[in-house]
């Protein structure tokens, strides 16, 4: 009734009679479960750096990225150019609203090292304000324009949805002031 679903590896054997019992050990499978990454992009209403404070919204259709930041954990120029030109492998998600929560973004990873970063592009007009100090991710030009400042997490196999959590980031507008000198 149900289906069997095979790995996509496994070891070629020979069984020969009279095989001693170590011909064939140390066949061994290794196997992970990916783990949640996740945040809120919101408006810095009062631009003070902080997190997403009481009446500060969530910012929906915003991209987010999250990086393989190899065995360092750092993200560099190359492993930037090579991810986000070629997408090999660039995880990225727009955030949106989740469970009435706008401005939400959420990764399922394998184990590894990341950086999360945002992605400003052409929306000059918005800087980055939270977080203020972290991994960088000051990366990119025009269209693929990042955040300067964002998110260094190692997952493990089976890390609980609370430990890589509130990974946020918050963007603020300048705003125009105009009169009349008489």
């Amino acid at each position: 009734t149900g289906t069997t679903k095979l790995g996509a590896e496994g070891w070629a054997v020979t069984v020969q009679s009279g095989d001693a019992d170590t011909v064939n050990d140390d066949k061994d499978f290794g196997n992970y479960t990916t783990a949640k990454v996740s945040g809120v992009k919101f408006e810095d209403l009062d631009a003070d750096g902080a997190d997403q404070e009481a009446g500060e919204p969530g910012l929906n259709g915003w991209t987010i990225y999250a990086f393989d930041a190899g065995v360092d954990g750092v993200l560099s120029q190359e492993e930037y150019d090579a991810q986000i030109i070629t997408t090999d492998p660039v995880y990225s998600t727009i955030t949106a609203t989740v469970s009435s929560v706008d401005g939400v973004y959420s990764f399922d990873l394998p184990p590894g090292k990341y950086v999360i970063c945002e992605l400003i592009g052409d929306q000059t007009d918005w800087t980055q304000s939270y977080p203020s100090a972290g991994a960088n991710c000051d990366y990119g030009t025009g269209t693929t324009k990042l955040g300067a400042e964002g998110w260094a997490v190692t997952v493990q196999s089976g890390d609980a949805d609370t430990v890589n959590d509130d990974k946020d980031f918050g963007n603020y507008t300048t705003a125009k002031v105009s009169g009349v000198k008489f």
